[in-house]
């Protein structure tokens, strides 16, 4: 079985659209109960960077990939062979 590799980029894609809405909703809790400790700020402020590092990351080490090499999942056949 072979796939495309822009189909981990779509999974990736969704998983991403995931952990921003739960980081909305995590916002929007902070401000709802009005917890602006300074702890809050402090840790909300730490993960909005390293979400943000991890994306820009993510980036600059994916912009070079080939999107249209297919990956192979089980058998084998031309293409990037990852077994199972």
């Amino acid at each position: 079985m072979s796939i495309p590799l822009y189909v981990l980029l779509f999974v990736y894609g969704v998983a991403v659209i995931i952990f921003i809405i739960f980081f909305a909703v995590n916002i929007y809790h902070i401000v709802a109960t009005g917890t602006f400790t300074y702890a809050a700020t402090v840790i909300t402020t730490v993960v909005i960077a390293l979400s943000i590092a991890v994306l820009v990351l993510t980036v600059i080490l994916l912009r070079d990939t080939q999107w249209s090499q297919m990956v192979t999942l089980w058998g084998s056949s031309s293409g990037l062979n990852v077994g199972f």
